[in-house]
């Protein structure tokens, strides 16, 4: 049942069904309350019951989808979900993110991943922040460089972009828009004292080794604080999930 008192989370998919990880982690969200709502330009079949479904094309036109040099929409999901904020969505969360506790409504909402870096995969921000101006911003323009580019990088990427060799964002590396540009703009806006600690969102910083592991159980994975446990879905993409050991934290997220 939607809690009305928590803030609605959204989430966006491309690219077939989601698969049993991400609907364990939707789920997840809904069974604490939040009221959830999954963006797409193609219904993926398997949105778990109480997961609204909402046309992308609102946010963002098809013709906008990019895919990075490496087959990966990673790239695009980090423009989609700032300019799902710019039009009042209260909090992003990629689909590899699982819900342990309720999250509160909090104007400002991103953590550390590491000691140098903030990640995005749990994301809000004012509308009217200077932050997600540039965010919104720097996505609309393919033929700048990110602002976090140092001036080596520049230069280099630079140099392949005069030969032809780079035309827009998904040439660039794929992480460009992503992490590093939230750290360096949280930094530049005097946003630090915003970010949540390592063990609220990124408790599971090793990965797959941990979520496979049949000596552990979830509440190993979660910290006093602790609201979420990011998945890294990327380091499970050749993971069949038949030969995932009940008795481990991912084994236990696929039977809930």
């Amino acid at each position: 049942m939607i809690d009305p008192d928590l803030p609605a989370v959204h989430a966006f998919w491309i690219g077939g069904p989601l698969g049993p990880m991400q609907v364990g982690c939707l789920k997840s969200f809904v069974r604490h309350g939040h009221r959830t709502v999954l963006h797409a330009y193609d219904d993926p079949g398997d949105a778990p019951p109480g997961v609204e479904l909402a046309e992308a094309t609102k946010i963002l036109p098809r013709e906008r989808v990019i895919v990075h040099r490496n087959g990966s929409y990673s790239l695009f999901g980090n423009i989609f979900r700032y300019k799902l904020l710019t039009t009042g969505a209260e909090i992003y969360v990629d689909c590899d993110m699982y819900c342990v506790r309720p999250l509160p409504r909090r104007p400002y909402m991103f953590g550390w991943e590491s000691e140098t870096r903030i990640n995005n995969a749990v994301l809000s921000l004012p509308v009217d922040s200077p932050i997600l101006h540039d965010l919104a911003e720097m996505v609309d323009h393919p033929d700048r460089f990110p602002e976090w580019y140092s001036w080596s990088k520049r230069l280099r990427f630079g140099a392949q972009r005069a030969f032809g060799r780079l035309k827009g964002f998904e040439n660039l590396p794929h992480a460009s828009l992503g992490p590093p540009l939230l750290t360096y703009l949280v930094r530049k806006h005097g946003l630090l004292d915003q970010a949540s600690a390592q063990d609220v969102f990124y408790s599971n910083i090793e990965g797959q080794g941990t979520l496979l592991d049949p000596t552990l159980s979830l509440a190993d994975l979660i910290r006093p604080d602790t609201l979420a446990i990011h998945l890294w879905r990327g380091s499970l993409r050749k993971l069949s999930f038949a030969d995932v050991p009940p008795t481990s934290p991912l084994g236990e997220i696929l039977a809930m």
